[in-house]
């Protein structure tokens, strides 16, 4: 989770919020469920705010990721491909981070900025596009 809040996050307010928005807009626009990353993401934040902070992550929190993702663990395996595709994508792109975090916010909104969002993904499109989601 912080190696995604690294990547997406330039300001302090309402993280999880922005990251979930953000990459479910990016990685949905390479091929990836857009509604499964919002709740994988919203999932692990809650795992990762409960560790940081020394609880333990609640039963039913368990129970839940358990029923949609067969484990914690699968759970966190999904959650790091998604970083390691959000590390390829920021790699290969020109702007700096700012600038392409600026992009991504204004294509919620912006159908110039969501058409110049789509054709900078082009190039990366075909090695991060899921097999089998």
């Amino acid at each position: 989770m912080i190696g995604l809040e690294s990547l997406f996050l330039i300001e302090n307010d309402e993280l999880s919020f922005r990251l979930r928005l953000r990459l479910a807009k990016l990685l949905g626009m390479v091929g990836f469920d857009p509604y499964r990353i919002q709740d994988a993401i919203r999932r692990a934040y809650d795992v990762r705010s409960a560790y940081l902070h020394g609880d333990q992550v609640e039963p039913r929190k368990v129970r839940r990721i358990d029923e949609q993702y067969g484990s914690l663990n699968s759970l966190l395996l999904e959650v790091l491909d998604y970083l390691r595709c959000a590390i390829v994508i920021l790699t290969m792109i020109e702007p700096t981070k700012a600038q392409f975090i600026e992009l991504v916010d204004s294509s919620f909104i912006d159908e110039n900025a969501a058409q110049k969002l789509a054709e900078m993904l082009a190039g990366v499109k075909q090695l991060l596009a899921p097999q089998d989601r």
